[in-house]
């Protein structure tokens, strides 16, 4: 054996001894690096889609609470009508949420519509509220419908029991248009908050799995049943408090997504981070065990 075939022998029995541990350790260190980012990044979609589902509460719940106070004006023992009037449109000019009230008597019949709007822009609605709202409304007290999407604007129709009297007697029903262009913004600004700047990562769906709101207002209405995170999900899921969590892709981009669902109203709450972005760290650790590897070698 010549001396350069021995010290060949030796040089790469001890890169063997070297290399071998450190790909073992390497491969140990990545796969508990994994681990450790897939938790942390789903938690941190799951924390992103609660403030949104506590944005999407607050919306309805304060839209509800114009609405009534809308119901309230409506059903007021004014001494005219004149009068009863003026004070719903007081009311609609000072809400947030609720810019248009349909009046509808005991049987579901309309009656009348207020708007603090130009009544040319009013959105279509039923002449009357059908045996079903009926039933729902004596049920649940309020009934929310589907949503319609205006002039780049998506609303959602509410309505709701009005009583009157010391007895509560029923008096009626009041179904208002709630505007969601406020939630789109906080669904936006959540987005870009959170996603460096995209404010394309967090939408709001409907029961249908449409979109109601969203940073581009051109995907309202939007189906997203065939995207990755709802595939297999069931037609009820939006009413059970069950969170999904998924990873495929749409189009070229491999994403993380989750559906945090809003059980009250059958709504739910889609957080998506792009893979590559979430297990930045497995390469930064692979880069790191290439880098310390060559220096052994080297030596």
């Amino acid at each position: 054996m010549t001396p350069g075939s021995l010290r060949a022998r030796i040089t790469l029995a001890l890169l063997a001894l070297a290399l071998v541990p450190l790909a073992v350790a390497t491969l140990f260190l990545v796969r508990l690096n994994l681990d450790r980012l897939r938790t942390s990044a789903k938690e941190y979609r799951m924390a992103v889609a609660a403030d949104v589902v506590r944005a999407a509460r607050t919306t309805l719940d304060r839209a509800r609470t114009e609405l009534e106070e809308a119901a309230a004006d409506l059903a007021a023992p004014e001494p005219s009508p004149d009068a009863r009037l003026a004070r719903v449109r007081t009311t609609l000019l000072g809400a947030r949420f609720v810019d248009e009230v349909a009046l509808y008597d005991r049987s579901g019949a309309h009656v009348e519509t207020f708007s603090a709007r130009d009544p040319s822009a009013g959105i279509r609605r039923p002449d009357e509220l059908s045996p079903p709202d009926l039933a729902a409304l004596a049920r649940d007290g309020h009934l929310l419908g589907e949503v319609v999407v205006q002039d780049g604007r998506a609303r959602v129709p509410l309505a709701i029991r009005v009583h009157q009297g010391p007895d509560k007697a029923l008096w009626g029903y009041v179904r208002g248009w709630i505007d969601l262009q406020t939630l789109s913004r906080e669904v936006s600004d959540a987005s870009r908050a959170r996603f460096s700047g995209k404010g394309d990562r967090v939408f709001v769906i409907d029961a249908r799995y449409r979109v109601v709101a969203h940073d581009d207002p051109r995907l309202l209405l939007a189906s997203v049943r065939d995207r990755g995170i709802a595939v297999g999900v069931g037609e009820d899921a939006l009413r059970v408090e069950v969170e999904y969590a998924a990873e495929y892709a749409v189009g070229d981009e491999r994403l993380l997504g989750v559906l945090v669902p809003i059980p009250e109203v059958g709504w739910g709450v889609v957080v998506e981070q792009e893979r590559a972005v979430a297990y930045a760290g497995v390469r930064t650790t692979w880069q790191t065990a290439l880098a310390v590897g060559a220096g052994f070698a080297l030596m």
